[in-house]
């Protein structure tokens, strides 16, 4: 192996930073798994993004925010980019140099092409016998592996949990089998690297979405199997058939919901604040339902949600934009353009990072450390084997 890349370092400044000396190769081109190498960064890894001289395809999605792509300025800060195209020979010499030097790569293409850019595991250890390759694929095994979040939820059965009373199943605005997949992508890395640690050798981890979405709808998988069965949205308590765990229509068209499935002592609470105390002993009558939602029907959201101030798991079903006004989520975001903070890890927030990169913006600083001459590397971006900023 080569010399460790050395870099100036972009991570978060703090007494403890857990992945300072790792060293994450990007070859990932949307939101969900650049948020699982971001979450890395914000660890304090050395990120570097990968990227085809005409760029990753986050760097193209809606919506903007001053001019740049909100999502990519969001999911790529603290890292660095490298414009290749792996597509030429001498533009994946120029990726497997960084293979030697590298700890974790990370890539989210189709086993077939993954296979026809070197991607494999194979291939790679040949050149960096520890360095830990974790692949995103959409399906286990033999099935298809490509496919994005919506196919995913379809195959495994968790989109029909989404349906409206006419069986049509409704688009979620959540991407559950991604951000899933992603977060796996993290403890599956995290947990290769302390083994590496016993061992001194990398391995494959393959991430799929299809597993990662599993947990969302154990309840439905339990019932399959020793039902024979599906649960409707007349038998399934997460799906409207309790009256404690529901979601009730308000006087002006918005929601409430009521999420009390285990806490008889919330549920007596209340039945009294809304003046039903019959329904105290009726907390799982599926019949209760109704009777609820009348009450619900004679006030306002925000009259329902003042009345019923200080009863806990009550809440009212707020928009997107309600929430990033003046929700939870408004004190969670600072600076729209600087992203949003990761709550899940005392190690820094995104808001140290540094921004976003511009494509091919490190491009000439890392080939150089890797041993190209500044002659070659105005070679290869004239060929556009590379792309330099």
């Amino acid at each position: 192996m080569g010399p460790r890349l050395s870099f100036n370092s972009s991570c978060p400044k703090r007494d403890v930073v857990p992945l300072k000396d790792i060293v994450v190769l990007d070859l990932t081109q949307f939101p969900p798994w650049e948020f699982s190498t971001l979450v890395l960064a914000v660890l304090g890894a050395e990120v570097i993004k990968v990227e085809q001289p005409s760029g990753s395809a986050s760097r193209a999605l809606p919506p903007s925010f001053n001019g740049k792509p909100l999502l990519h300025e969001w999911f790529n800060r603290g890292k660095r980019s490298v414009a290749v195209d792996l597509k030429r020979p001498e533009g994946r010499e120029v990726l497997m140099r960084l293979v030697e030097r590298a700890d974790v790569l990370v890539e989210a293409y189709t086993t077939s092409t993954a296979k026809k850019l070197g991607l494999d595991h194979r291939s790679l250890s040949e050149r960096n016998g520890r360095l830990i390759l974790c692949s995103v694929r959409a399906f286990d095994g033999d099935d298809p592996d490509a496919g994005h979040d919506v196919n995913v939820l379809s195959m495994t059965g968790a989109l029909s949990l989404m349906s409206e009373h006419s069986g049509r199943p409704v688009i979620p605005g959540l991407l559950i089998a991604d951000y899933a997949a992603s977060y796996a992508v993290v403890v599956n890395v995290l947990a290769a690297l302390h083994e590496r640690q016993r061992t001194n050798r990398g391995m494959h981890v393959e991430v799929t979405m299809s597993s990662a979405v599993l947990p969302f709808f154990y309840h439905q998988l339990a019932a399959a199997l020793a039902l024979g069965r599906q649960l409707t949205s007349r038998d399934d308590p997460l799906r409207g058939a309790w009256p404690c765990y529901n979601a009730y229509q308000t006087s002006d068209g918005k929601f409430i919901t009521v999420g009390m499935p285990a806490e008889a002592h919330l549920w007596r609470e209340l039945c009294v604040r809304v003046s039903r105390p019959d329904l105290i002993d009726r907390q799982f009558d599926g019949e209760a339902v109704a009777e609820l939602a009348e009450v619900f029907r004679s006030k306002s959201r925000d009259e329902w949600a003042e009345e019923l101030r200080g009863v806990r798991c009550v809440t009212p079903v707020l928009e997107v934009v309600e929430s990033v006004k003046g929700g939870v989520v408004s004190k969670l975001i600072e600076n729209p353009e600087r992203g949003l903070p990761m709550p899940m890890t005392p190690f820094g927030p995104i808001g140290k990072l540094k921004g976003a990169p511009v494509l091919g913006e490190d491009t000439t600083n890392v080939l150089s450390s890797l041993g190209y001459s500044g002659s070659e590397i105005e070679r290869l971006a004239r060929e556009g084997v590379v792309r330099v900023s």
